[in-house]
This record gives C-alpha cells, structure tokens and sequence, in this order.
C-alpha cells in the first residue's frame, strides 16, 4: 500500500509540537531530499543544516537524486543492522559524515508498527487518530 496522505501524517505530529519541536507544514511539496535542504537553506541562511539517515539509507544513497549536492551538507548516520558504513561512506566522501554506533536500539521498525497497531511503541493519541481514520489498515 501507498503513503498515507501528508495531512494525516501532520496531524498525528501535531500531537508532539511544543516549544522545542515544531512541525513544518510549509514545505511538503518537495518530492526530492536535496529540494527541501535548498528551500531550508534559503530560509535559514545563518543555520548550519544537518541530513539524518540510518545507515539502511546509507546504502542507496548514490541512487538519490542529485545525491551530490546533498554531500555539501554534514550528514549523520545511525549505524544499524551491521552495515559496514565505512564502506559507503569511503565512497562517497568521509568528511562530510558522523558516524554514530553507540546508541540504544529498539529492535522495531515502522512496518512493524504499521502490521501490529497495538503496539506499545505508538502513543495512545496516534494509536486513537489512527482508528478513528482507519489508517494502515490492510485492504
């Protein structure tokens, strides 16, 4: 099955908004990783923008559109699955990413989540908006 819609998407992170995390309704219309890191930069000229990607992305990152201009950029990976990161990332240019493997996993990903909605991993406003809109379900 196919994403579902943005707009439901941005509700379900509304739940999380606060004075430190805010939810960006502004630029959902860019389809490609390296359109949005141009619009941000754009906006926020005197920031220092940072690409976060597990190291599953790692591996198909060469097939990206226009994956070299988001290599200007500093790029932290989350080291998962055994990846040899290294591997890529000497590819691809070292200078330009953080490697972090020391961090605290939980063995779950969002298909998972998706295929057992009663999961402990959902805050219980998602797990409800999820229901009440029939989100995930299979057809």
């Amino acid at each position: 099955h196919g994403l579902v819609d943005i707009k439901h998407r941005i509700m379900m992170l509304k739940f999380f908004e606060n004075d430190k995390i805010q939810v960006d309704t502004e630029h959902n219309k860019y389809i490609y990783t390296y359109e949005l890191l141009n619009k941000l930069k754009d906006k926020y000229k005197n920031d220092e923008l940072i690409l976060i990607m597990g190291a599953d992305n790692l591996v198909k990152f060469h097939k990206w559109k226009n994956y070299r201009e988001l290599l200007k950029n500093k790029i932290i990976v989350f080291n998962r699955d055994d990846i040899d990161t290294s591997m890529y990332i000497n590819k691809l240019g070292k200078n330009k990413f953080v490697v972090i493997h020391d961090y605290v996993s939980i063995p779950i990903s969002s298909s998972m989540i998706r295929e057992n909605l009663n999961n402990k991993f959902l805050d219980k406003r998602v797990l409800n908006y999820i229901k009440k809109y029939h989100l995930y379900q299979k057809k």
